[in-house]
């Protein structure tokens, strides 16, 4: 694999993919944050990768990370110590395959002609430390023909 680029993000990840209904067939993405997070990878990786877009089958690889929730810590007071208990990966809302959608897509175009070309993905949810800001951390890499036949190996 050959590393094309990596870049952090950060922001408010959100999903694409729900809908909710506006009547009379019409539809919106139910994520209020979507743009803002779009707007947030783009130019992140604009930063990053300045050269021609990318040809040929790709790997990303995408670390989400969320801010803690008040109760993960030992008070109410985000700047106190976590408790013993607070976990590592997030595992509520939003899904990891609609993560990837909203970044990907919002790639198209900056890194890559077209999202079709990611063929493999590996993505994880964590809750960020407590002096580190929501976002992700991510890696994009060409494949060869023969590592695509490879990941697919059992």
């Amino acid at each position: 694999m050959q590393l094309i680029t990596s870049f952090n993000v950060v922001g408010r990840p959100a999903p694409q993919g729900s809908k909710v209904s506006l009547g009379r067939g019409r539809f919106k993405e139910s994520s209020k944050y979507l743009d803002a997070w779009r707007n947030d990878v783009r130019n992140a990786a604009g930063k990053a990768f300045g050269e021609a877009l990318v040809a040929g089958p790709l790997l990303t690889d995408m670390v989400f990370m969320f801010s803690r929730p008040k109760c993960h810590h030992i008070s109410s007071n985000l700047s106190r110590p976590l408790k013993d208990g607070a976990p590592f990966w997030h595992t509520s809302t939003p899904d990891c395959d609609k993560l990837q959608r909203s970044t990907n897509d919002a790639l198209t175009g900056i890194i890559w002609e077209d999202d079709s070309q990611v063929c493999a993905t590996l993505s994880q949810k964590i809750y960020a430390e407590p002096e580190t800001p929501s976002g992700a951390i991510i890696h994009v890499y060409r494949l060869s023909e023969q590592e695509l036949a490879d990941l697919v190996k059992f």
